[in-house]
């Protein structure tokens, strides 16, 4: 447990936005593990539906208050928010996922220090806020940072032209080994997706990502693609390449609706989601990471210690860096890249173990939990002035 270099108790809000930095199932795991620091009095307060909520529960956080409001955001969200801020009292740190937030504790707790979490680059009006806030005369009362995942995106905002002085990088931290993993829930699992009883062979890929979306091709090229061709006239008998959306409860609408839009038959929804993704990754034969957040699925992707592929992202170049890491990297418009990788994979059951045990390896190096929360410590105690 981390130690303050003083006895003062910090009390801390932290304010998760449901679809914010922290309110999608990765950075709900990130903040699972963050909390717990000793010497802090932590409350959480979810903004949005009751999915999230569940999310919390399923990952063990607990004490958790939800206020109603849709997505935290709007007039009707703001006053709610202030009101229920008020009643709180004195705060001393607040950990938000939303500028708009922001505003509304300088309204109510204007003592209080703030952490900005930002997983993605502002664009458009939520930039346009951003810049406001942090801008000469932006409300800004008080001390705020900005806590990122990677030095890329850190490297990225400065680019956009925030003071590189005010933010922080905080990653992901993986429970160093202390993963869990019940084979008979994952036999179960396998047994749902269809790939295993079956007549002919199934190699299921899953899919991290935060939001799958419609629009996502991909998964579409992967499930119906040349993958499946290859490895029956290899093996020569039936054999299905199945692609998994790592669903959760707040976005298993969009999931399913993936699913009745092309109605392909290797395209796989999870019946009840989970935000605790290694447990999805460990049932799974191998990994694609894609999306916006995609530096944390990452991390949990490979702590599954399945077998690795994401997308050619700076923010992800910078974390996997050298070969070390045993992740396969591709162009985000090249789909012969993964399909080929698949079919190594699928053929190749020792380099699928070879690759999966790196990547674990790597990730739970990289994503030292006691080193995360170590850092988080730190800028807690640097926001006191401890």
């Amino acid at each position: 447990m981390l130690k303050r270099t003083n006895q003062l108790e910090v009390k801390m809000l932290h304010i998760v936005r449901e679809g914010g930095g922290l309110g999608c199932p990765c950075g709900l795991m990130k903040l699972r593990g963050l909390l717990g620091i000793e010497d802090v009095k932590e409350h959480v307060m979810v903004l949005g539906r009751q999915a999230i909520l569940e999310e919390c529960e399923e990952l063990g956080i607990e004490g958790v208050e939800r206020i109603g409001t849709p997505g935290g955001s709007g007039v009707s969200g703001f006053w709610t928010i202030r009101k229920r801020m008020r009643e709180l009292g004195n705060v001393d740190v607040v950990s938000c996922d939303d500028v708009g937030v922001l505003w509304a504790v300088d309204r109510v707790m204007r003592g209080a220090k703030k952490i900005l979490w930002v997983s993605k680059l502002p664009v458009g009006r939520r930039l346009w806020w951003l810049r406001k806030y942090f801008g000469k005369r932006g409300g800004g009362r008080g001390i705020c940072v900005i806590a990122v995942s990677t030095e890329a995106m850190k490297g990225q905002l400065m680019k956009l032209g925030f003071d590189g002085e005010m933010i922080r990088v905080i990653g992901v931290g993986v429970n160093e080994g202390k993963i869990e993993r019940n084979e008979d829930v994952l036999k179960k699992l396998r047994v749902k997706w269809g790939a295993v009883g079956k007549e002919m062979d199934c190699f299921v890929v899953g899919v991290m990502s935060d939001r799958p979306m419609e629009s996502d091709t991909r998964l579409v090229s992967l499930a119906g693609g040349t993958a499946s061709i290859v490895m029956q006239s290899k093996l020569g008998k039936a054999w299905q390449l199945r692609v998994l959306i790592n669903p959760t409860h707040l976005y298993r609408d969009r999931s399913i609706n993936l699913n009745d839009e092309f109605g392909h038959v290797g395209l796989l929804v999870q019946e009840r989601g989970t935000s605790r993704g290694w447990e999805i990754g460990a049932g799974c034969d191998a990994l694609l990471v894609v999306g916006e957040t995609s530096e944390d699925s990452l991390a949990w992707a490979c702590a599954s210690g399945k077998p690795v592929m994401c997308e050619n992202d700076p923010r992800l170049r910078e974390l996997v860096g050298a070969e070390e890491s045993g992740v396969v990297m591709f162009e985000g418009n090249d789909l012969r890249k993964p399909s080929d990788q698949i079919t190594k994979w699928a053929m190749d059951g020792g380099m699928r173990e070879v690759n999966g045990k790196q990547s674990r390896e790597w990730a739970l190096k990289r994503f030292g939990l006691s080193e995360q929360r170590e850092r988080f410590g730190m800028v807690i105690r640097e926001l006191c002035g401890a």
